[in-house]
């Protein structure tokens, strides 16, 4: 996909910089850049493999655009290009910035206590495709809000304190969690065990 450029313009118009990913979910991306001197906008591309080519996927006037409608746990190729308004034409800057970015997982699905002991039992949920690995969170009543609590590349995990928990699944790029969306919650419970004298502990 080519974007003409006119041979009279007479403002020359930088290339984007720091053209990143800023986040995702399983059906969209989000993506940032820097802000261009005087740019009226931005045009962004996605490269399509049926055609072998970069189709336009819209303009953007700030500083980050959303792309949807995209399939989960997959890589895409994405550049933009600046451009300035000059006799009623858009003016392009010269460069295409490039990137790969990713969609997140589906979410985790079955998640499950198993194996209750005194002070632990296990946690454990349905591996997801695509992911690297999983976080699993534990809601704190006090603050209301959900933390992380661990994370593994396994589908299950020894847990040693009571509560409410939930999974997330992730995939790692350039240095950051790409995460899904939450599974549902589940309340763990330590197995009780009553005593010889007949009460039991807590």
């Amino acid at each position: 996909f080519s974007v003409n450029i006119s041979a009279f313009a007479k403002t020359k118009v930088p290339d984007v910089k720091s053209f990143n990913e800023k986040s995702a979910t399983s059906s969209s991306v989000t993506l940032k850049w820097d802000k261009v001197k005087n740019a009226k906008g931005y045009r962004v591309f996605m490269y399509d493999k049926k055609s072998g080519k970069y189709k336009s996927k819209g303009f953007f006037s700030d500083t980050e655009g959303t792309v949807s409608s995209l399939s989960p746990a997959k890589s895409y190729k994405f550049r933009i290009k600046a451009f300035i308004k000059e006799n009623g034409k858009r003016v392009y800057s010269k460069n295409y910035a490039s990137l790969t970015a990713l969609t997140a997982t589906e979410k985790v699905n079955n998640v499950k206590v198993s194996q209750k002991k005194k002070t632990s039992f296990v946690l454990s949920w349905d591996k997801t495709k695509g992911a690297d690995g999983y976080i699993v969170q534990r809601f704190n009543i006090e603050k209301d809000k959900w933390y992380d609590y661990k994370s593994t590349e396994k589908s299950s995990l020894t847990i040693k304190k009571e509560g409410s928990y939930r999974v997330i699944a992730y995939r790692e790029y350039k240095g950051m969690k790409i995460r899904s969306a939450a599974s549902k919650s589940i309340s763990g419970k330590f197995k009780y065990v009553y005593s010889e004298k007949g009460t039991f502990t807590f």
